[in-house]
């Protein structure tokens, strides 16, 4: 939403999770990752962060995967929408 309101344009596409993920919620989420070139594929591995305030993973990120809701267990390997900066 923001981007279409800003013009802006983004890099979406499809990644390969590299580490599961656990989600102590049922809503959708947004979560940082950094890009890892691996074997002529992307994957992505999920940045650490201490809550929406924390500013900083986002700038060791390429970006962000979506994760839909009612997930609360994503096993390495599954395939995410990525969207990158």
């Amino acid at each position: 939403a923001l981007c279409k309101i800003s013009n802006k344009k983004y890099f979406q596409n499809y990644v390969s999770i590299s580490n599961d993920i656990n989600l102590k919620n049922k809503m959708t989420n947004f979560l940082p990752v950094k890009l890892n070139n691996n074997d002529n594929y992307i994957n992505a591995s999920i940045i650490k962060t201490n809550g929406s305030g924390d500013y900083y993973s986002s700038f060791m990120s390429n970006g962000f995967v979506e994760i839909k809701e009612n997930s609360q267990f994503i096993k390495s390997g599954t395939i995410l929408k990525f969207f990158g900066w």
